[in-house]
């Protein structure tokens, strides 16, 4: 199928949940791939590109917890972890992980299990334990063992976090196993360019599946007694090929506008948008900055400027210019602060506050020409959706190394886990929106890696060299916010913006472009809830299946907490 009707099926689909987010539409108890003889190829494009959409952010789950996990602010219930089980994000990741995606790889399987075409059956089971260990870690129990087959029932059953998660090691191994299926009736139709992701590199989801059992290995490891098996599973994802810098777990998005959007969905939100409500965080900003002198004394990377800035934002004011109202100003960077409470809060910024740049969201690399953008800045939203890269892969071994989880030097670990951010950065943007063509440099990298490798071979405690890891991979993980928000629950690091501290909500300069002092540079800021440990279940279907019962509130942990 053509990626750009493939884009359009999705797009459209993504249009309608957004504009009845909060009424009837597709949910966990309906079946919209009921066919009886499944074309596979098309079934597998359009999951994926449902997958990477219900990941994504503007109307999606990433919207709300890139603000939970402090990469962006917005001026919503979300800013103060306020957001309600109403909230649209929730709804439609919801909706789209059962009904677009959970559908359709159990009609894939169910199809390719009678064709004998392995490969898809493999590729759809991967992307199912993707999904299914992720709804876990964002809602603990989840129904899914009658909810994420074909023929569901239609009030299913929710079932206990660390039995979805059991299931998840078992439907990874019957993964790799289906790839290795031969014979002459055996993948009579292959994957091909169907497969958006990888190209039907049997190899690649070999790899990643191993990944994935890596991944929940170390969010389970001070629970694995729950885990059937939990040692052999981590035996056999540290024995197996896992992914590399050229396998990153990935969604593309090509840019083009013609004759579909293929644009990245956030970047059509910060670019020409009428009303700007995506702040990037002055939290991130202050920490790739090194600054320690206004609210995060703290930092890890104090006096380390992070060459990836530029990358990171693009700045629409110029640094000596007057700007009609500002909360949190450094020069050219304007934005707000989580839990603003600030009148310069609620202004509209729209034409002067700083914008994610060209990693992000495929926007403009910042040369310090200083304008408003619109919608044909920058790479015009060629990017990719990051759900699980290497450099991910590569931070996840410097944590299980540190604790002795796994063999190896953590150092050493942090240190590739870094470079492959980097890599991944220069893959994903050089000679774009207006950046180097060759990217950052290596002579930078070399020199930003070494200065935060010394702060990690400085640290006196393990919990510092923690935070070390865990925060440069939250700075690499912007727009694929899931990885943070699970390891803020698990771990505590990196550690976020306290609105309710009178430490805090300190800005450099005021919106004239001079430097506040005293009185003056203290924001109005406050949040008063503590950190979301889960979050809650739609409230639509709350009300549709009578087996759902919402939780007391969020303080309901996920199990791998406990």
């Amino acid at each position: 199928m053509n990626m750009k009707t493939i884009l359009n099926i999705s797009l459209v689909l993504g249009f309608v949940i957004m504009a009845v987010s909060c009424d009837d539409f597709l949910d966990v108890n309906t079946d919209p791939n009921s066919a009886t003889s499944a074309e596979l190829k098309k079934l597998l494009s359009n999951a994926q590109v449902e997958t990477a959409f219900s990941v994504s952010q503007r109307y999606y789950l990433g919207s709300e917890l890139s603000v939970f996990v402090h990469h962006n602010n917005v001026r919503e219930d979300a800013n103060r972890y306020a957001s309600p089980a109403e909230a649209g994000g929730y709804g439609n990741s919801w909706t789209s992980f059962y009904a677009g995606s959970l559908a359709t790889y159990a009609e894939i399987i169910k199809e390719g299990e009678v064709q004998k075409n392995w490969d898809f059956v493999g590729i759809a089971k991967i992307l199912k334990v993707y999904i299914a260990m992720n709804m876990v870690d964002f809602w603990g129990d989840i129904p899914f063992f009658e909810a994420a087959d074909v023929g569901n029932t239609q009030y299913p059953k929710v079932d206990k976090g660390e039995e979805v998660y059991s299931a998840c090691f078992t439907i990874l191994k019957e993964a790799k196993d289906h790839f290795k299926e031969t014979g002459s009736d055996v993948n009579l139709i292959q994957p091909g360019s169907a497969d958006i992701i990888y190209g039907g590199d049997t190899d690649k989801w070999t790899a990643l599946a191993n990944t994935l059992m890596l991944r929940m290995c170390n969010n389970t490891r001070n629970v694995k007694t729950r885990i059937a098996g939990w040692d052999a599973w981590l035996a056999e994802a540290v024995a197996g090929p896992r992914i590399d810098a050229a396998m990153d777990f990935q969604f593309p998005f090509s840019g083009s506008q013609s004759p579909t959007d293929e644009r990245y969905i956030a970047y059509t939100h910060c670019y020409g948008a009428t009303q700007h409500t995506n702040y990037p965080s002055p939290w991130l900003y202050e920490i790739m900055n090194g600054y320690i002198e206004y609210n995060m004394p703290g930092n890890p990377f104090g006096s380390i400027v992070d060459p990836r800035i530029p990358y990171y934002f693009y700045n629409q004011a110029a640094p000596d210019e007057e700007v009609a109202a500002s909360s949190f100003r450094d020069g050219g960077f304007i934005s707000i602060f989580f839990g603003d409470n600030s009148a310069a809060g609620s202004a509209n910024q729209t034409s002067y506050a700083t914008v994610w740049g060209l990693y992000p969201v495929g926007g403009k690399y910042d040369t310090g020409d200083a304008r408003t953008v619109t919608q044909t800045d920058g790479a015009q939203g060629k990017t990719v959706q990051k759900m699980f890269t290497c450099a991910d892969l590569k931070f996840i071994e410097a944590e299980m190394m540190l604790d002795g989880t796994i063999a190896g030097n953590a150092g050493d670990a942090l240190s590739t886990a870094i470079r492959a951010a980097f890599i991944h950065l220069n893959n994903t943007g050089k000679g774009l929106g207006g950046a180097p063509a060759a990217g950052i440099a290596a002579a930078d990298i070399d020199a930003y890696v070494d200065a935060v490798m010394r702060k990690y071979d400085a640290a006196t405690s393990t919990a510092r060299k923690l935070e070390i890891i865990l925060t440069q991979k939250w700075i690499h993980d912007v727009m694929n916010p899931f990885e943070s928000y699970t390891d803020i629950r698990r771990t505590g690091y990196p550690i976020l913006f306290d609105a309710d501290s009178p430490g805090y909500g300190i800005t450099p300069q005021l919106a004239d472009g001079t430097a506040a002092t005293g009185s003056d540079a203290r924001m109005n800021t406050y949040c008063s809830r503590p950190y979301p440990n889960s979050l809650w279940y739609p409230r639509n279907e709350v009300d549709r299946n009578p087996n759902m019962t919402q939780k007391a509130s969020q303080a309901v942990k996920v199990f791998w907490q406990q």
